[in-house]
């Protein structure tokens, strides 16, 4: 296995229907299931794809900057190696908007 790197993605759970949708911002990405658990481990397929398929088809590097993620030195040492970290979720928040029905 090539080298990795371990981010801390924000996902949201939400209930559409009798479905729950996982939803990741800083990808816009998503999957679904009947359950929280469900949804999560649907995600968690997703993103290992759509990983493999962007680092197989040299789209990695792209896509990840499209998305507003930023390439950093990380670790010390004589070869720091270079990470890609996700743009910084904010939170959730739940505001009143009105809308034309």
């Amino acid at each position: 296995m090539g080298l990795t790197n371990l981010v801390k993605l924000s996902v949201d759970f939400l209930k559409e229907g009798d479905a729950v949708i996982a939803y990741c911002p800083s990808l816009d990405l998503s999957a679904h299931g009947s359950s929280l658990e469900e949804a999560k481990k649907a995600f968690e397929e997703t993103l290992a794809l759509f990983m493999a398929e962007l680092k197989e088809s040299g789209k990695l590097a792209q896509v990840l900057e499209d998305c507003g993620w930023k390439k950093v030195s990380h670790g010390g040492g004589q070869h720091p190696r270079p990470r890609w970290t996700p743009p910084v979720h904010l939170g959730n928040l739940q505001e009143e908007f009105a809308i034309p029905v």
